[in-house]
């Protein structure tokens, strides 16, 4: 078992994508038995070698990949470092919250946009492992609700009471995601973001944050944008949204 264990690993940076798939599957089928030999075969792997090894240890949620982790949050790659980030929520280990402060920490010292994707995880998982506290306003968390594959949405129809809440609360709107349920399933509608629309059907306003403004003009900015954005949506029964904000504190 053990030779069939790192021949699979060893196919996890195979040039073909449908090998390394079945790789990935083939490890996860296996068991508990491959964390071991997967860790000690990191270090040398690749960049889709690493991101599928994250799929093996987030599926398995087993604490000794935890190391491992915290050392991929300082990888080269924004990609490696921010499925790591997600993978530590579910391994749960509050051994991470330091690791996971210092790469926040390093982010913001970046310089990069504060709605990256890297930047989003690295908050989300700080939140849920305790070493963040969230802002989350009575209304809007009340509101806060799971439909089926989104575990964070908001109901359209109160989305303008949300935005205004969370402003009258200090807290910048980064982005808005809109997404439509129906029986076919779950798809999103449009995303707006200060680096523009993506999707379709959906004329923007215009969307643009200006982080040179002071924090209170910021936030009446990014409040005035959202809510202007509304006036150019879709809203039904059928419509969710999600959000992402930050504090000051963020910056």
């Amino acid at each position: 078992m053990v030779d069939r264990i790192l021949e699979l690993i060893g196919q996890l940076d195979d040039d073909s994508t449908d090998v390394a798939e079945g790789a990935k599957h083939g490890l996860m089928a296996i068991g508990l038995d491959v964390i071991d030999p997967l860790i000690d075969a990191l270090p040398e792997s690749e960049f889709y070698g690493q991101l599928s090894a994250i799929e093996v240890f987030e599926y398995f949620g087993d604490v000794r990949a935890a190391g491992v982790l915290t050392e991929l949050l300082s990888s080269e790659s924004s990609t490696v470092r921010e499925w790591a980030a997600w993978a530590l929520v579910d391994i749960g280990s509050q051994e991470t919250v330091a690791a996971l402060q210092d790469a926040y920490n390093r982010f913001r010292a970046s310089g990069d946009d504060p709605d990256f994707t890297e930047a989003v995880a690295l908050r989300r998982s700080l939140t849920r492992l305790g070493g963040r506290q969230e802002v989350l306003p009575p209304l809007t968390g009340s509101l806060c609700q799971s439909v089926g594959i989104l575990d964070r949405v908001w109901p359209s129809a109160r989305l303008a009471e949300v935005i205004d809440e969370l402003a009258a609360c200090n807290q910048v709107v980064l982005y808005l995601m809109l997404w439509t349920v129906t029986d076919r399933g779950i798809f999103m509608l449009w995303t707006v973001t200060d680096r523009g629309i993506f999707g379709s059907g959906h004329e923007s306003s215009g969307w643009c944050h200006d982080r040179s403004l002071g924090w209170p003009d910021l936030v009446a900015s990014a409040r005035d944008a959202a809510v202007l954005e509304l006036a150019f949506t879709r809203i039904g029964d059928n419509v969710y949204a999600t959000l992402e904000w930050i504090d000051q504190s963020d910056l």
